[in-house]
């Protein structure tokens, strides 16, 4: 019942400095299409009040329903540039302060986002040793190092 006063806590004591990982951890389009086509599995998750399911239950689709900001077709790219926006906003009305950093759900994104982060004061990208390209249509994720 207290999460947030506990965040609040954590933050005063220096344990932890939140930074920027999305407005939401759900690919929105591809969610939305999902349901719209009455995916069983996702239809059943849906009637549950759930959406995240992992890779062990469901292998079939071609990016995993929690990477935000992949990307089958460039207009999804578009979208993403407002959710950035707003989120970052959010971020701001919650927390207080700008994000410095940025980590994408699932190490995924396209550089053309890249813009938008350095125009809302996110200067530093967290993640691993490879950023994952949004797939686009392509056969292969492309990686970049």
């Amino acid at each position: 019942n207290n999460a947030f006063d506990l965040w609040n806590q954590g933050m005063a004591e220096g344990v932890f400095h939140p930074q920027f990982h999305g407005r939401e951890h759900v690919n929105i389009p591809l969610w939305l299409k999902l349901l719209q086509e009455n995916h069983r599995i996702f239809r059943l998750a849906f009637d549950h009040g759930l959406w995240g399911l992992g890779p062990q239950i469901i292998k079939s689709e071609r990016i995993n329903i929690q990477a935000s900001f992949d990307a089958i077709e460039k207009k999804e790219i578009q979208a993403q540039k407002k959710i950035i926006k707003d989120g970052l906003t959010l971020f701001n009305l919650i927390f207080g302060y700008n994000s410095k950093s940025f980590i994408a759900n699932n190490f995924v994104w396209d550089n053309s986002l890249n813009i938008i982060l350095f125009e809302n004061r996110v200067d530093t990208f967290q993640g691993m040793k490879y950023q994952k390209i949004p797939l686009l249509n392509n056969a292969k994720r492309k990686m970049i190092i």
